[in-house]
């Protein structure tokens, strides 16, 4: 009987382990599913990672970064106001179309209001940064994190009054490199006048 060498052996091991973690970081959450302190959602062609990080020792935040930049670039983070404090954290999907961010003694961090009603939901890392609930049919969405910007731009977000919701989207400068708490300085859009 032949048998393959050792270096044949080695790159399919070392393939199929690719294989394997890629599987395990898909770019999105069916309700009941999580994601924990050292899992990710990485978006389908592998711009960006939603994670959990640590900024300040002891802090605890759960951001998007560009995925493919040596440097890590947070984009995004969800608990910017409440770090987790010596704890682990873990980001759900419910029911209820909500995404909740809760330590494990279940104590609140974070969470989402979503807007519409939906079959199916899922929250899902999109290409260009943007962490969604939709349903089914990948429309409209019920929540999106690029209406809750931090302090970057990216492609696709909108900035300043949305006449829909009343809401005001600005960008607000990080406390410190490693507390993304808002600062004293924004970005915003004035807008005077009828458009």
């Amino acid at each position: 009987m032949r048998t393959l060498p050792a270096d044949v052996l080695c790159v399919a091991a070392f393939l199929s382990a690719i294989a394997l973690v890629s599987a395990a970081e898909g770019d999105s959450l069916s309700v009941g599913q999580s994601i924990k302190h050292n899992e990710s959602l990485v978006s389908g062609q592998g711009s960006f990672r939603l994670r959990f990080f640590t900024g300040r020792p002891n802090h605890t935040y759960l951001g998007i970064w560009y995925n493919r930049i040596l440097s890590r670039k947070v984009v995004w983070v969800a608990n910017r106001l409440r770090p987790l404090l010596e704890s682990t954290g873990s980001l759900l999907l419910r029911q209820n179309r909500s995404l909740i961010l809760a330590d494990v003694a279940g104590t609140v961090y974070w969470l989402t209001d979503p807007e519409a009603n939906l079959s199916n939901p899922v929250a899902r890392l999109l290409e260009d940064g943007n962490l969604v609930v939709s349903g089914d049919d990948r429309g409209d969405y019920a929540w999106q994190s690029f209406t809750q910007p931090i302090d970057t731009l990216l492609p696709s977000m909108n900035i300043g009054l949305n006449r829909r919701t009343g809401e005001n989207y600005n960008l607000t400068s990080w406390k410190a490199n490693d507390d993304p708490s808002p600062r004293d300085f924004s970005w915003v859009l004035v807008v005077r006048g009828v458009p």
